[in-house]
């Protein structure tokens, strides 16, 4: 596993490489700090992926790519998660899904309600939690994601 991780850190810092500071290039250029920082969040660096996923979502805000946005607001609330800064992670997450939302997003709004049940459960509130489960699970049905 730390063999790929070490080959998918050279293929992403390449990319970056090769795509910081060209205008045409920016999308690629912020998706490439996402999956770096991805990458150092399966290594377990979190301090460096939440550098890079911030910086990538700095990038996503400039260009306006809405998807993107969420995407990263999502993986930075993970990270948050993890490193038990629930509220942090809470209002990343909410701010996704109210994007989500405006962009009629299902499958995003599905997932993040499960990642909000996640960062429920981490807080010990187990019933505010389920309810996060089940409108996932609901929404998620209700566009065929089964």
């Amino acid at each position: 596993r730390m063999d790929g991780a070490k080959e998918a850190k050279g293929i992403f810092e390449k990319a970056i490489k090769d795509t910081e500071g060209n205008a045409d290039l920016k999308r690629l250029y912020a998706r490439s700090l996402n999956d770096l920082g991805l990458t150092y969040d399966f290594i377990g660096n979190y301090k460096n992926a939440l550098t890079l996923l911030n910086k990538s979502l700095v990038v996503k805000n400039e260009i306006g790519a809405e998807g993107d946005i969420v995407t990263a607001l999502i993986n930075i609330a993970s990270i948050k998660r993890i490193a038990r800064k629930f509220n942090e992670a809470l209002k990343l997450a909410e701010r996704s899904l109210v994007i989500s939302e405006k962009n009629k997003d299902k499958l995003a709004v599905s997932a993040i309600l499960f990642e909000i049940g996640k960062l429920k459960k981490a807080m010990g509130k187990y019933k505010d939690a389920m309810d996060y489960y089940k409108k996932a699970l609901s929404n998620s049905m209700d566009v065929g994601d089964k």
